[in-house]
This record gives C-alpha cells, structure tokens and sequence, in this order.
C-alpha cells in the first residue's frame, strides 16, 4: 500500500504549471503524479496509449520520487530540476538508437542486451534481468490487454516478485490480490510503463476527484487563506495570554450583597493597585502608610485559602479568587454612603420613565429597599446641583459618596428636604398609608460594621 499523505498538505505559490512533457488531464483519464512530502501538489500525465514514443514514456520514468519508500508517487519538482532530469534522461536514451518496440522499453539498458525476436512485435518480452515465468517459453505471444504485456505466466511471476503490482486482467491477478477485501490501487512499477488507472484520480490532500489543474488564481486564493489562517491563530493565541493576566476585581458589601464598584487589572499579576480609583481614594483617605490590601489565594493542595501578604509580587498567581480590601465604617448608612457614581446612574435610569422606586429597585436591589420619601429627596438634590457638577466632582474624586456630595451642597439638599411635602402630598394613597422608613438593610441590627471591616473584592 502507498504512504498515506500528511495531514496538512497546501499548495504554494512555488506551484509551477507545467505542460510539456505533462499535458492537460482528461475526466476519467487522468493518471495523477503527486508525492506527499513534495511542496507542489496536483501534477499530471494522461495515461499511457500506444502512439507514445520511448523517449517520452522515459520522461515518465525518470521522473520518479527519490525516496524508496514512494514507488507509487512522482516526484514534483521545480521547472528547471524537471528540465534537466529530462535533459539527461534523453542523452541516456539516445546514446543507442531507441526501438519502437516494448521489449526495448521493459529492458531500457542500451544495446547492451540482444534483441530477440524483433521479427514478431507480439511475443512476449518476459520480465527484467532475465527472468521468465515457470512456463514461458520462446516466441510465446503476449496479451495485448495485459498491463505490462506479458503472457499469463510472467505477469502471474510479476505478481509474485511485486505483490503490489496489479493487472486490469481479472486472470492475470495473483490469488493473493483476488483475496483482499481492498482494491488495491495500480502501481508503477520501476523500469515499466504507466498504464490507465481503473479508479477515478484522487488527490492526495482532500481525497476528492480532481478534473483540472489549479489556475493561478486558486493558488493565489489559497495562499491567502494560508496567511489569514496564521494571522488568525496568532491573535487568538495573544488574546488567550491577556485573558490569563487580566482579573476583574470587584467590591462587594458582603458576600451575599450586591456588587458596589469593579475595575479590570490588565497585567496580572504585575498590575499596581493604583489602577482601580477607588482603591487608590480609599487608601489616601485612611492617612496611613500600611494600607495596603491582603490577598487571598485558593491553594488546591491544601483545599483552603489562605492569606499572602502583597509584598511578593512573585508568588502571586494568574487567577486569584479573593481580595479583602478595608473600607470605612459609614458603610452601614446606606443610601447616604453609596458611591455617587452609582446615584447618577440611578438618576438616568429614572428620567425616561420617571418611575423613581422601580428605577431604584433595579439599580440598588431589595437589599437597600429605601422608603420613597429617601428615593424622592436624592433625586430633587441631583436635579437641583445637576449632573454635570457632580460628574465633576467625580473626576476629581472617583470615590466620594452620596453624602460626601451632600456635604459639598449643603443648601441644595436642604431645599430638596425641604420639599418633601409635595412629594407626600402625591403620594396620599399607597405608601403614605403607612409610616414610611427611610431605608431597610437586610443586616442584623446587631451586625455593626466596625472600624476592621473588609470589603471582598471578588474574581
């Protein structure tokens, strides 16, 4: 059987379109000269007919793959190796006049042998370096239909010396080739002819039948899907090394409570702390040089966490699960303590519907469900200072909260205080039912956020 193909075979721009001595192939009559450890692919030579002369079946011959272990392929060779390989095949050919018969052609050595019966074309030529079948003898014809014209006992003999050799003759197969459960494909044996392949020419890359040569254009087309494909493979592969050192760090209350604030540390683990705003203000505002944060690393082979300082950058790794970051203690006051940011954003997500309470279930959660009374007073006191100052006052400070804005506007909060009758007034039916609370945690009352109190930052 011949070597299968490598897996991943392209066709290059070295592809060089050859016509003579290979002419153009024929549907269904094609005989296929390709070799799997050959750059250039998809060559061929129409199959052998009788009209051919000796010097271009020679071509044929001596266009043959190197290796040993390719018997059934060619060799596909650049132009100019091809020429000369040819050059030299016919100087060879020619230096003793060539006889149009197929006894020179089985035995191409020159005149070195003596050519017998030359008066009758149709005998059998008998194999190479002299060797017949068991009843061969002289002036026995050939069989004209049999691939290597010979007579039923050498090419049985032939059989016998090249078990992958393979006869059109259903008479001339060997027991052993009428046994396989697989077809075997013909070869070309060394110093013998092509012959027409019984099965439809498949290539060597995709197994599929070819009908033509690949136009310049395909190869064109091919090589760019060649490079796509590299480039392609280099961005996914780069984008799988930032995603391995990038954390998304996030500020939680609790573990149970909604998420506060995030920042995206794109360097991990050589990211600085001083990339997240908040972390930055929040270390600034305790006025202390120990500030920084503890990092906490999942170690599988101790099934637990466990707590590594941040002075060994080294020994952090690519995906830490948990940072606990000290935050203030007003942190229990909620609304007043809740990041400005997250106001505002509120406050947009409330002027296309003007549905404060739904507006603020759906930015804050039940969790920090706070009476309407509370809802209606921050929004007047964000409509009064507007927005836009207080996005000032957020590029300036990225961390202040509600209250802190509150301090900056004093006569603003107080005319929105001031303002919540008409608010009840509205609301004469529903909530005003009832005493309204200001807000409502779903933290124990007992559950004092104290001095030592940690955010988790969680991956």
């Amino acid at each position: 059987m011949p070597p299968s193909a490598p897996q991943k075979s392209y066709i290059t721009q070295d592809h060089v379109k050859l016509v003579d001595p290979l002419p153009q192939p024929a549907i269904n009559q094609s005989t296929g000269l390709t070799c799997p450890k050959c750059p250039a692919q998809l060559k061929y030579v129409q199959p052998f007919v009788r009209s051919r002369t000796q010097a271009q079946l020679a071509h044929l011959i001596a266009w043959r793959c190197p290796s040993k272990t390719h018997k059934l392929y060619f060799c596909n060779l650049t132009r100019s190796l091809l020429l000369e390989d040819i050059k030299k095949c016919n100087l060879h050919s020619n230096s003793s006049r060539p006889d149009m018969n197929m006894n020179n052609l089985l035995n191409p050595t020159g005149g070195t042998q003596p050519r017998q019966n030359q008066a009758s074309s149709t005998s059998c030529p008998g194999l190479p370096n002299s060797e017949i079948g068991p009843k061969h003898r002289e002036g026995i014809p050939k069989n004209v239909k049999c691939t290597y014209q010979l007579c039923l006992s050498c090419c049985n003999q032939l059989h016998k010396s090249h078990p992958e050799s393979h006869c059109v003759i259903p008479g001339h197969r060997s027991d052993l080739t009428q046994t396989t459960s697989s077809k075997p494909r013909p070869n070309v044996i060394e110093n013998f002819v092509p012959y027409r392949s019984a099965q439809p020419l498949q290539s060597s890359q995709a197994n599929r039948e070819i009908t033509a040569l690949a136009s310049s254009s395909v190869l064109e087309q091919i090589h760019r899907n060649q490079v796509d494909h590299k480039i392609k493979s280099i961005r996914m592969s780069e984008a799988e090394t930032r995603a391995s050192r990038t954390v998304i760090v996030e500020f939680w209350t609790s573990a149970s409570n909604r998420l506060i604030s995030q920042f995206e540390a794109k360097n991990w683990p050589l990211c600085a702390l001083s990339e997240s705003p908040t972390l930055q203000s929040q270390g600034e505002s305790t006025g202390l040089s120990t500030w920084n944060t503890k990092l906490w690393i999942w170690m599988a082979n101790l099934k637990s966490w466990v707590n590594t300082p941040l002075d060994f950058v080294v020994q952090y790794p690519k995906q830490p699960r948990k940072i606990d970051e000290p935050l203030e203690t007003s942190l229990k006051n909620w609304p007043g303590d809740s990041m400005l940011q997250d106001a505002l954003n509120w406050y947009n997500s409330v002027r296309p519907t003007l549905d404060h309470k739904a507006a603020w279930i759906s930015q804050f959660g039940k969790v920090w469900l706070a009476g309407k009374t509370s809802i209606y007073r921050h929004y007047k006191f964000i409509e009064i200072v507007t927005p836009a100052k207080l996005d000032e006052i957020l590029r300036k400070q990225p961390a202040t909260s509600l209250r802190q804005a509150r301090k900056l506007h004093p006569k603003e909060w107080q005319v929105a205080r001031s303002d919540n009758k008409h608010q009840d007034d509205e609301d004469s039916t529903g909530l005003s039912s009832r005493p309204l609370k200001r807000f409502k945690t779903e933290v124990p009352q007992a559950s004092h956020i104290e001095s030592d109190s940690e955010i988790e930052i969680v991956h």
